[in-house]
């Protein structure tokens, strides 16, 4: 049993520790401030972590920039200089992965009171098509605090056991490039053709494409229609999906032009949405046109769709169904810089015919044949 005296001792020792860790913590967080919330890194700077909803806001605090890049791990891949020497501008690549709308406009909101010049931005079909108020693998309360008007509470990002982590892991990427998903050998060793899908393992999203749905969508192409039936507009909760978070957020800012890029899917995407999803396919279709019509009246918001080029349509210029090389992020900054590939009011109604037709003209059944046959010859000669 402890003696009185024993057990004071103690307990003032518990205390000072206490006291020592709560006086510790702020200068620890302070001083080495993973993130760059509060200041320039003084041990990495201009370096950055993968986490970019956190890291986007340190990139905001202590970096300048009059433009943005702002999308999905679509825009992830573009480099924030390649923008700059080609649009002109100062440029800040704030993209995070398989983010919505509603996310984008919390970051929004801290950075277009700055007038920026140039704001560039994803139109994600998954998201536009179902609309999602947050991701439910990030919530909203552990990173909305960095971007609302008290500095005081950013402390908050580091009170988790991933500061301590980020204390002793170096950051492997850039202010330039915060989160470049193409530096994963095991994402970019599919790049090159149907073969490297065989070979090397698919993301668990699309592990039974090649097996089952490939297949299956072949099957039911069979019975496509050449008509898709009655156009009907887009539904209430998409239209002011779009309205509510992307359109009339930057309506507000005249003075920044808003590049909006849906982007450049592989072929079949939507080819299979025109055969055998024609309902979703007249919803996809439907939020062009909505897009397109609606921002006529804003002269700073152009945008800029890529369906009927030919690198669409071959496999071997993407990784998944929808994750292009990052040589076609360039792509994209051409066009803007040339003004190219725009859809307009005017042009929109053709386009989506134009389009219809070459997606309705994709063979599924000479894919999946063509697909089939490949891995039947590496099954045989492995």
């Amino acid at each position: 049993m402890l003696s009185t005296q024993t057990y004071k001792k103690r307990t003032l020792l518990f205390v000072k520790a206490i006291i020592f860790i709560l006086f510790l913590a702020p200068i620890l967080i302070y001083v080495f401030d993973p993130y760059q919330i509060f200041h320039r890194s003084y041990f990495y700077p201009d370096q950055a972590y993968g986490k970019t909803i956190f890291q986007d806001a340190g990139i905001i605090n202590n970096y300048p920039f009059d433009s943005i890049i702002i999308g999905s791990s679509m825009l992830e891949n573009t480099p924030a200089h390649e923008a700059s020497n080609r649009i002109g501008g100062n440029f800040a690549n704030l993209s995070f992965s398989d983010s919505d709308f509603y996310e984008r406009h919390i970051v929004l909101n801290k950075v277009l009171p700055r007038n920026l010049k140039n704001v560039i931005y994803s139109l994600d079909e998954h998201v536009y098509l179902y609309p999602r108020f947050g991701h439910k693998n990030r919530s909203k309360n552990t990173y909305d605090f960095l971007y609302d008007d008290n500095p005081y509470n950013d402390y908050k990002v580091y009170l988790n056991w991933n500061f301590i982590k980020l204390l002793f892991e170096p950051p492997s990427n850039t202010i330039d490039l915060p989160n470049p998903w193409i530096t994963n050998p095991q994402t970019s060793i599919r790049f090159g053709g149907w073969e490297n899908w065989i070979k090397y393992p698919a993301p668990s999203w699309e592990k039974d494409f090649i097996p089952v749905r490939l297949p299956l969508a072949a099957k039911l192409s069979i019975h496509k229609k050449e008509s898709l039936g009655e156009e009907k507009p887009l539904t209430r909760s998409r239209k002011s999906y779009l309205r509510d978070h992307v359109i009339r957020v930057f309506k507000r800012y005249p003075k920044t032009t808003v590049h909006l890029i849906f982007p450049p899917y592989y072929r079949y995407v939507h080819a299979n949405e025109r055969q055998n999803d024609p309902v979703k396919f007249l919803q996809y279709q439907a939020a062009i046109r909505f897009v397109a019509k609606k921002t006529k009246k804003y002269k700073n918001i152009k945008v800029y769709i890529f369906d009927e080029l030919p690198f669409t349509a071959d496999i071997a210029n993407y990784t998944d169904l929808t994750h292009f090389k990052p040589e076609y992020n360039i792509f994209i900054l051409d066009a803007i810089a040339k003004g190219e590939h725009l859809i307009t009011s005017e042009n929109v109604e053709q386009y989506l015919s134009d389009t219809a037709k070459i997606f309705y003209d994709f063979d599924l059944v000479k894919l999946n044949n063509e697909v089939q046959e490949i891995v039947k010859d590496i099954e045989k000669n492995n």
